[in-house]
């Protein structure tokens, strides 16, 4: 997961998406811009698309990671700039991801952190 993180954030979105399955999920959280269901690498380019729509400047910053069997839960920081309206954004989401065979196969987003560790099935 740090290897993703740190090809995604450094710019290197060809060794990102190499991490992730081919099958990949991602379900983002509602009240997010652009929210909704992204399958494959493609999908996953979507949501980096309709999310700079609205954001741009942005940097999404893993607090830590938590590891338990095939899942990852990462409490993340974002901090973004809105596209037009030059507001400053800060907020903290849970990030689950889910690795096999050292490929990321989902990703779930969350904007509770109750809600993300029961889904992951991490006591906090």
């Amino acid at each position: 997961m740090r290897g993703f993180y740190d090809a995604y954030q450094s710019g290197d979105t060809d060794r990102a998406l190499e991490r992730l399955d081919p099958e990949f999920e991602f379900v983002d959280m509602p009240v997010l811009p652009g929210a909704g269901v992204y399958r494959g690498r493609q999908g996953f380019l979507d949501w980096v698309t309709a999310f700079e729509e609205s954001f741009e400047d942005y940097r999404f910053e893993p607090i830590e990671l938590i590891a338990e069997e095939d899942r990852v839960l990462a409490p993340t920081r974002v901090r973004a700039i809105g596209r037009g309206s030059g507001a400053e954004v800060e907020m903290t989401f849970f990030a689950l991801w889910t690795v096999r065979d050292g490929a990321i196969v989902a990703q779930r987003a969350f904007s509770e952190r109750a809600e993300a560790f029961a889904a992951a099935g991490i006591e906090p």
